[in-house]
């Protein structure tokens, strides 16, 4: 199954960057194209909330932003956003708006609402909606659990 090949060349693309800032979720996403028989990274992304103060900078909105500029294309109907935690409501709707064709989450929300909490009347009624995979990852949980027990 491509999900292997592709979880691997994520953590490959994750692992370049420095430890995460203290004060941010580790939710890191990239925008993979599969071309020529091979995963193609677009662009990759961390949480940047607490640093520029902005709500809005997850790591998934920044992935997508970059690849449509990268792509001068706004909608990345064969690409596939790949994210440590899954996607949050706001998060869904740049993806939906994006058109991406899947998400791969490695670890579920738990304590609030994301992409897999909506309801089948909800995404019946858009006209896109991504294919959905959770995979779960103990490796990426155990991080996330580490971030949230340092900050209780």
């Amino acid at each position: 199954m491509y999900h292997s090949e592709l979880i691997k060349k994520f953590k490959e693309e994750i692992s370049h960057f420095p430890d995460a800032q203290i004060d941010e979720v580790p939710s890191f996403s990239s925008i993979f194209e599969f071309k020529d028989e091979s995963w193609r990274c677009v662009f990759t992304a961390s949480n940047i909330v607490s640093k520029t103060n902005d709500t809005t900078l997850h790591s998934e909105i920044i992935a997508i932003k970059e690849s449509q500029r990268i792509l001068k294309n706004r909608y990345l109907t064969n690409y596939i956003l790949i994210t440590t935690l899954e996607p949050c409501l706001m998060c869904t709707g740049a993806i939906v708006g994006a058109r991406i064709k899947s998400v791969v989450y490695l670890s579920e929300q738990t304590k609030q609402a994301g992409i897999s909490s909506l309801s089948l009347e909800n995404i019946y009624m858009l006209n896109h909606f991504p294919e959905l995979h959770f995979i779960k990852d103990q490796d990426v949980e155990l991080e996330i659990s580490k971030f949230f027990k340092k900050k209780r």
